[in-house]
C-alpha cells in the first residue's frame, strides 16, 4: 500500500530526486495503489513536439483510444485531437461532473479520436496548460483499478524555462510533487488533498524550498 494510506485517499509523496523532469527519457511512474503497476506516467521528452516536452501517458498504452485513463480537460482545446491536462488548483473538484469546459478526455486522444499518444503537460510559446512561475498545481485523473472506476490527482510543479535552438524548442523542466487517489470506487477527490497521516510528508516537502502550497488533510 503506499504511503499516506488510510480508508479513503491514499497519497504517495515522490522524492525530488526521482521526481525531477528535466532530461530526456525522464519518466515518473504513477502507481495509485502502490501494487507495482503504474496507471499512467509522466515523461520529459526530446525533440520538443507542438511546444510541448513534459506530457502524460497511460500505462500500458493499450487501446484505440485507451479507454482506462482519462484526464481532466478542456474539449475546447485540442491540438491534433489530442487534449491536454487542465492546471487545477488546489482544493478543486475532481469527480463525475463535467462542464462544456471541464470534461474526461482519454489520455492521448479525445472521446471521438482514434489512436493513442501521450498528452501535454507544458512546454514552449504557451503549449499545454501548465507555466513557468505558476505554484503547484494538479492533472485530474480517472482510472479503472481492479475493474473499479477511481479519481486522483497528480502535483506538477514546473521548476524552469530552458532556451532551445528556437522559441518553439524552448524547454520546460519540472517535477511531480507527490500524487493521491480515492480508494473508495466512484467516489469524489479535491486536487491536493490527502490524508492526515500524509501531512508530515507534504511539510518535508516545504522544508526543501520548492514551492509548493499546504495541502488540505483529509479524514
Amino acid at each position: 500500500m503506499a504511503a499516506g494510506a488510510s480508508a479513503g485517499i491514499v497519497f504517495t509523496p515522490v522524492d525530488p530526486l526521482t521526481g525531477t523532469l528535466e532530461n530526456a527519457g525522464d519518466i515518473v511512474p504513477i502507481d495509485f495503489d502502490g501494487d507495482g503497476n503504474r496507471e499512467v506516467e509522466i515523461q520529459y521528452t526530446e525533440p520538443v513536439t507542438n511546444n510541448l516536452n513534459i506530457k502524460i501517458e497511460a500505462f500500458p498504452d493499450t487501446g484505440t483510444p485507451n479507454v482506462t485513463d482519462e484526464i481532466l480537460a478542456d474539449p475546447s482545446q485540442v491540438a491534433g485531437n489530442v487534449s491536454n491536462p487542465l492546471a487545477l488548483a488546489f482544493g478543486e473538484d475532481i469527480g463525475p461532473d463535467e462542464t462544456a469546459t471541464r470534461a474526461w478526455q482519454f489520455i492521448g486522444r479525445t472521446n471521438a479520436g482514434s489512436g493513442t499518444s501521450p498528452s501535454g503537460i507544458s512546454g514552449s510559446n504557451g503549449g499545454g496548460n501548465f507555466r513557468f512561475g505558476d505554484p503547484e498545481q494538479f492533472i485530474g485523473v480517472r482510472t479503472i483499478i481492479n475493474g473499479q472506476t477511481h479519481y486522483g490527482w497528480v502535483g506538477i510543479l514546473i521548476t524552469d524555462e530552458l532556451d532551445g535552438p528556437t522559441p518553439d524548442q524552448d524547454r520546460l523542466s519540472g517535477l511531480v510533487t507527490g500524487y493521491a487517489f480515492e480508494s473508495q470506487p466512484n467516489v469524489a477527490i479535491t486536487a491536493g488533498a490527502i490524508p492526515a497521516p500524509g501531512a508530515a510528508a507534504l511539510l518535508a516537502l516545504g522544508g526543501l524550498g520548492l514551492g509548493t502550497r499546504g495541502r488540505r488533510a483529509c479524514s
